[in-house]
């Protein structure tokens, strides 16, 4: 497997998991946490987890905290926005 990266192998299984399952499906948010590690453009991808995560738990489920921690990292006017919306 020449010139196989973490990241190039993280976002292929987004892609796989979006055509399979739908963009809107919780495991499509894990996926979304995955790639934002290795991403320039991480604070977007968390933020596209978080929502899939809201529209599907609800806003009292462990796994939005899970993704506001994933946030925390990436502070903005807009990311605290997002956090406050999400909170109880």
């Amino acid at each position: 497997m020449i010139g196989v990266t973490t990241a190039g192998l993280r976002i292929g299984s987004l892609e796989i998991k979006e055509r399979l399952l739908g963009p809107d499906h919780p495991d499509v948010a894990m996926a979304l946490d995955n790639c934002a590690r290795y991403a320039s453009d991480s604070e977007d991808l968390f933020k596209r987890a978080l929502s899939i995560r809201q529209n599907a738990f609800g806003l009292r489920h462990p796994s939005i905290a899970f993704s506001m921690e994933n946030l925390a990292h990436y502070p903005d006017e807009k990311t605290e926005s997002a956090i406050q919306k999400a909170s109880p």
